[in-house]
């Protein structure tokens, strides 16, 4: 039997680590590097993965 409030809060969730990582990410990175680490596509923009790991890293060094 599934629970009447199951699936509820599991998109605000996702909605929140999302909106987190893009608002804390475009502070070292440009947008457009962003919204590829996101997983959007760009027809015309392919950046190497090691860039896109060097971005990755400015904006949330381990």
């Amino acid at each position: 039997m599934r629970e009447a409030n199951s699936g509820k809060h599991e998109f605000k969730q996702i909605h929140g680590f999302r909106k987190f990582f893009k608002n804390n990410a475009e502070r070292a990175c440009k947008t457009i590097d962003v919204e590829k680490l996101m997983g959007h596509t760009e027809n015309y923009y392919k950046p190497s993965h090691d860039y896109l790991l060097s971005e990755y890293i400015k904006a949330f060094p381990i």
